[in-house]
């Protein structure tokens, strides 16, 4: 059995880097890099985010790090997991830093608060036949910005929520334990693993406006299963059909 990371076992502080996973991807192979090794930055020039768009952070505000897990041994069929452990340990912190407001996952990996975008996720697995070499997960919170401008969806951050300024690194500490917690429980217990996702889910107890194959749809989530496909009913009461990559949640 695999020794499951204590992921912040090691920490990098920048001042500043393009990409806090493309770093990480970097160093992963040297000796001294330890599994579970943290890389925060307070400025990010080039941020990636899903589908190949740009993640904007602002400096010296936002959280914005990545994490190494070396060896997950995680087939390709379940590269869904690192998802949702990350998705639902973000979504249960700021849940509780954020009490009076409503925080739910986006499928299959944006934070919302009131049914605005409060964090984004890349994850990249690394790929040797079937089984992961190595993982990689990049989150960025937006914690103490005041504007959010040109953003593809309503954005947020728990400023604007709360009206207290957040120190950063104070964040990363304490959404450790959640981290750690999930991807614990990914390692041990997927099944309960997937059904605290589903519990956090936006658009599974109401009808929400999807994107299905370049077809606006109105649509309601029964669940997304333990290899991360969404099940959707239209408001004709059936199962929408399509390819995953054709799947895109809106938020109104």
């Amino acid at each position: 059995m695999m020794q499951i990371p204590e992921i912040g076992s090691s920490v990098i502080f920048l001042d500043t880097c393009d990409s806090t996973n493309a770093e990480l991807a970097r160093i992963s192979g040297y000796p001294e890099t330890m599994n579970g090794t943290v890389v925060l930055t307070y400025e990010q020039t080039a941020g990636r985010g899903r589908r190949g768009n740009s993640w904007a952070s602002v400096p010296n505000k936002d959280l914005t790090f990545s994490f190494l897990i070396i060896k997950p041994a995680i087939k390709a069929e379940h590269s869904f997991l690192p998802i949702a452990a990350s998705a639902v340990a973000v979504a249960e912190f700021l849940g509780e830093k954020i009490s009076d407001k409503k925080v739910q996952i986006k499928w299959p990996n944006d934070i919302l608060c009131n049914r605005k975008k409060i964090c984004g996720m890349l994850i990249e697995n690394t790929f040797t036949g079937n089984e992961s070499q190595k993982t990689i997960v990049g989150i960025g919170i937006n914690l103490n910005g005041t504007a959010y401008e040109n953003t593809r969806f309503p954005a947020t951050s728990v400023f604007l929520e709360t009206q207290i300024e957040e120190a950063v690194a104070d964040n990363l500490a304490q959404l450790l334990p959640y981290l750690n917690r999930s991807f614990t429980q990914m390692f041990t217990a997927p099944g309960l693993l997937v059904n605290r996702y589903n519990s956090l889910l936006y658009g599974k107890s109401e009808w929400v406006p999807i994107l299905v194959a370049g077809k606006n749809i109105l649509g309601k989530l029964e669940l997304v299963d333990m290899l991360g496909n969404p099940q959707i009913r239209n408001i004709n009461g059936d199962l929408v059909v399509s390819r995953v990559d054709e799947i895109q949640f809106s938020v109104v």
